[in-house]
């Protein structure tokens, strides 16, 4: 289910004539068997026009994936641990789907946050289609994603404990507000919203752990999380591309990993890893642009050694649950693309 939230204190930085901060997040859940309720798309109709015009794709011989997700289904009881997600720059809250649901069907509750002008395209419940904004300042765009996740806890929050934050006041799903746990609650985000998943950790209390897929967290662009480092929990998987990067570990003060898998590249770490080379056929791209942008590693292959390191993660500081194989005690036997990073 989606919510379309909105910040009346902030100003929308790159549309003058926009008062308000508006924001788009989607929330993944375990839910009950729905037969009856539509199958979710992989973005919105007007997000999805937005997508394919923007990469080029030909709508007559490139289709997006559908989802295992169902409309507005009834959420199925318990208490779940809620998980924030950050899209990384030039995607959107869609573009790591088969993470988000695979956390999902494991127990979690995932909210997927779009931010606005900083996602490629964000459609809003009016058809309004706000596009991506290049913003020349990183610590800035970065102070903007942090100010938008602490106002999104603050909504998840008040829908725990009964409220409607959707601004239209949209049905939401049966159940679904007793079924979140704020008290357990973590962070991750791809590249961009990697970075931005450590700082907003570092500045919320509520955030008691997260995971950065790629994210340039040691670059002094980001500002004082590349100095000060973070003290709670934190799990970095890198990729060939973070080999320029400077080193991880002196900025881990608390439990903290850093695993590169062989073979990957930047983009490993997002759905593209498994669609585009279903469309290279099609949009022909070149087979060493392909390598370079994602990696030599089988996309199935890659995809489950994400999914199980994050879920881990996760299950151990979240739930104090502990993953057999553990991958972060003897990674090398069971999971030997993953090597160990500066």
């Amino acid at each position: 289910m989606s919510l379309h939230l909105v910040d009346p204190s902030r100003r929308d930085t790159w549309v003058p004539s926009q008062p308000v901060r508006e924001l788009m997040v989607q929330l993944w859940y375990p839910a009950k068997p729905s037969p009856a309720h539509p199958h979710v798309p992989y973005m919105t109709p007007g997000a999805a026009a937005a997508f394919m015009t923007a990469n080029h794709l030909p709508a007559d011989r490139i289709t997006l994936p559908p989802t295992h997700s169902t409309q507005n289904a009834p959420a199925e009881p318990g208490r779940h641990p809620i998980l924030l997600y950050a899209h990384g720059s030039h995607d959107n809250r869609a573009g790591n789907t088969a993470l988000l649901e695979d956390l999902a069907s494991h127990g979690y509750t995932v909210v997927s946050i779009d931010h606005t002008h900083y996602a490629e395209e964000t459609e809003l419940p009016d058809g309004r289609v706000a596009t991506e904004v290049h913003d020349p300042d990183p610590g800035h765009e970065l102070d903007t994603r942090v100010a938008d996740t602490h106002f999104v806890l603050d909504q998840i929050t008040a829908l725990a404990h009964g409220a409607n934050p959707d601004a239209e006041h949209r049905a939401l799903p049966p159940a679904l507000a007793a079924t979140l746990d704020p008290a357990r609650t973590g962070m991750f985000g791809a590249s961009f919203g990697g970075v931005e998943s450590a700082a907003a950790m570092n500045t919320d209390p509520r955030i008691t752990a997260a995971a950065n897929l790629d994210g340039p967290l040691s670059e002094p662009a980001f500002g004082p999380i590349s100095h000060t480092g973070v003290t709670k929990p934190l799990l970095n998987l890198t990729s060939a591309a973070a080999d320029s990067h400077p080193p991880l570990r002196p900025l881990l003060h608390g439990w903290g990993r850093v695993y590169r898998m062989d073979g990957s590249q930047h983009l490993t770490y997002s759905d593209g890893e498994t669609l585009t080379p279903q469309a290279q056929p099609v949009l022909h791209i070149p087979t060493d642009q392909l390598t370079q942008q994602y990696g030599t590693i089988a996309p199935p292959r890659a995809l489950y050694l994400t999914r199980t390191y994050l879920r881990a993660f996760f299950d151990q500081q979240l739930r104090n649950r502990h993953t057999c194989p553990d991958p972060f005690n003897d990674p090398s036997t069971t999971y030997p693309e993953m090597k160990p990073g500066p």
